[in-house]
């Protein structure tokens, strides 16, 4: 029994430091300025098969970036599109280009008007 408590103990504790490696990063609807230098690693996309709300999108989002070794995520759009088939009338996506800074000590996301937030609300989101 202890050992049964010990492991779903263990597991939720991973699945929280998961979040919260997730929300280290800085998320961006535009571009920062040219005093704070960064590599551009890859345009990252996701996009769920069906309804839903693009919050549901963002930590998904963040992940992949994180999973590329980003710091950040860049020019974020997200919003609602069509899909392909009938079923995907209309789904959320979650865009952006994931991002490594060149001095990451002394980036401030705040102060550049980005977030550590997956949950967003107003301009970063578009559902419609």
């Amino acid at each position: 029994m202890n050992k049964l408590v010990l492991g779903l103990t263990l597991a939720s504790l991973s699945a929280a430091a998961n979040m919260a490696t997730a929300n280290n990063l800085c998320l961006l609807s535009g571009t920062p300025g040219p005093e704070h230098g960064y590599d551009e690693i890859k345009r990252v996309k996701v996009a769920k098969r069906g309804y839903g709300s693009v919050n549901e999108m963002i930590p998904q989002l963040l992940n992949k970036a994180r999973g590329l070794g980003a710091d950040a995520v860049i020019n974020y759009n997200g919003s609602q599109r069509f899909g392909f088939w009938p079923w995907q009338f209309v789904r959320p996506t979650a865009t952006g280009t994931a991002i490594k800074w060149k001095q990451a000590a002394n980036v401030d996301c705040e102060s550049m008007g980005g977030t550590y937030k997956t949950q967003l609300n107003g301009p970063l989101t578009t559902d419609v």
